[in-house]
């Protein structure tokens, strides 16, 4: 392990950022378990400790330069996870609870049963874990999750090895030695890996610079792609064709392929822009969706990174699912009104999933959003817009507004745009997109809906149909229930897309557009 004054020196004396973000992957990959075990030490929770950790390690690379000395960079770095860990305590929501109307969705298969002794296993181990002293908890998480030594958790806890030693014997005397294996396996079993280190590195500001855009990666089937598609199919198969599924986006990629029997048949290639971690979450989820009796794709190769475009993130094979996507058929009154009740349908169905997805362990791997929680995030972004009175007043009335909402978080699919759904003209075929899955405010998503339906985005004529009216009206939710939301998804594009000043005419006109929507959803507020 190399000396860690000797690493952060190479950081500090980087000669450019490819060289700089090299370094500092060496101190991430010597660090991640120490900060994954101490976050999960505090908030008790794999999940959010591997996300706190990684928001530390961002944080820590930011600041590397108030660093003055080197050597003492473990116990600073912990300070900044400590700190992290507040934060993520503070946002901590509380496990989603399933819709009333879930109840209309066919029985849920049980998780196996060998699955649920894994899982009521690990709640014991857990709950051992949880009554051992802050102290004692800490010293343990750290030892037994990465092979650290005495001495580099005395350093990063800021105390003598003579201290780590009694805490850690003081802890095994509690835990006693059948539960002691427990702890130990499932600790080391859950410590990070280099997936870890490339989702850190991929979020660092300066990584931007040096990655290739998945917009660039090559327009025709490459060997890389080729090999992974071929994997996915019978010996003696072939690639016939290769176009976008969605004619304006690189990804996915729909490969006509030929049969050895000379059947044909069709696969889809995506590449996901988050890190691999996520794009395995996604392949698991697809099975356990597909057994609750939703129409998705099944994970036929992958995801594996691309040898020569590794940063741009994974890339994975999926069945190619039947039916034409929402979109592209919205010429008429009576096709709009279709589509619309179909967005609402595949919504509805989307949610109703939330109770049988509760009752299987991979619903503690999902994310949970919250509005207060991307509130919180657009405040912790800051940016120009903050200087803007506008925004900084909707920012502060909207905390207690959305402190009010009072809604179960639901399953979704992150996105619930109309392209997410497959179907042949008279019903839905299929559901496509989970890379985003999460548990959130089941109305959220229509802002979105609503945002896009102003005249400059131009996002066709259903999405200014009444399709967000309809489904407000559907779930007894009125004008002024539904305008935090839209004041939120307002801000939230303001600060991601939209530059503060600038005479350029379409900038100019989204912004004017997105202002008056802000304004128009303040004015009309529930009173608090």
């Amino acid at each position: 392990m190399e000396q860690v004054a000797e690493l952060v020196a190479r950081v500090a004396s980087a000669p450019d950022c490819r060289s700089r973000v090299e370094a500092y992957g060496r101190l991430v990959e010597q660090f991640r378990g120490m900060a994954c075990g101490y976050a999960y030490s505090i908030l008790g929770d794999f999940h959010l400790a591997e996300d706190v950790a990684q928001n530390a390690f961002i944080t820590a690379f930011g600041k590397l330069g108030q660093l003055q000395q080197p050597q003492a960079f473990p116990g600073w770095f912990r300070r900044i996870v400590w700190s992290e860990c507040g934060r993520a305590t503070r946002r901590r929501q509380r496990p989603a609870t399933g819709l009333d109307d879930a109840a209309h969705v066919a029985s849920a298969v049980p998780p196996p049963h060998d699955a649920m002794e894994r899982e009521e296993a690990k709640d014991r181990v857990h709950a051992a874990i949880r009554t051992l002293p802050d102290s004692q908890r800490e010293v343990t998480t750290l030892f037994y999750i990465d092979g650290y030594s005495q001495k580099q958790i005395a350093d990063f806890l800021e105390v003598s090895v003579g201290t780590v030693n009694n805490r850690l014997s003081a802890s095994r005397t509690r835990l006693k030695e059948r539960m002691l294996n427990m702890v130990q396996d499932m600790l080391h079993g859950n410590a990070p890996d280099e997936r870890f280190d490339r989702a850190v590195l991929l979020k660092l500001p300066q990584v931007s610079d040096m990655m290739e855009p998945v917009a660039h990666l090559p327009s025709t089937l490459d060997a890389f792609q080729a090999r992974l598609i071929l994997s996915a199919l019978p010996n003696g198969s072939e690639i016939r064709e290769l176009a976008p599924l969605i004619p304006i986006y690189r990804y996915p990629l729909v490969a006509h392929c030929r049969l050895p029997d000379g059947q044909d048949t069709a696969v889809e290639v995506h590449a996901y822009a988050h890190p691999l971690d996520s794009a395995e979450r996604q392949a698991r989820l697809l099975g356990i969706l597909a057994e609750l009796g939703l129409p998705v794709q099944k994970l036929l190769a992958g995801p594996a990174l691309h040898p020569d475009f590794p940063d741009v993130g994974p890339m994975a094979v999926l069945t190619h699912l039947e039916g034409e996507d929402l979109p592209f058929w919205n010429a008429t009154t009576d096709q709009i009104d279709l589509i619309c009740r179909l967005v609402i349908e595949g919504v509805t169905r989307l949610h109703a999933l939330t109770e049988p997805l509760q009752r299987h362990p991979i619903s503690k791997t999902l994310p949970r959003r919250s509005l207060i929680w991307e509130l919180d995030l657009i405040a912790d972004k800051g940016g120009p817009w903050m200087t803007q009175p506008l925004f900084r007043q909707a920012l502060a009335r909207l905390r207690p507004a959305l402190e009010a909402v009072a809604v179960p978080l639901v399953f979704s699919n992150g996105l619930n745009l109309t392209w997410n759904f497959k179907y042949d003209g008279r019903r839905l075929t299929g559901f496509q997109l989970f890379e985003r899955a999460c548990l959130e405010d089941p109305h959220i998503q229509f802002a979105k809906y609503k945002y896009w339906a102003i005249d400059t985005l131009g996002w066709g004529p259903f999405e200014r149909a009444g399709l967000v009216e309809r489904y407000l009206y559907d779930q007894d939710v009125s004008r002024s229930q539904f305008a935090p939301r839209l004041a939120l998804r307002c801000l939230a594009r303001l600060q991601e897309c939209i530059p503060v000043r600038g005479d350029d005419d379409q900038w100019a006109r989204e912004r004017q557009s997105c202002l008056s929507l802000l304004e128009d959803s303040m004015r009309i507020l529930p009173a608090n």
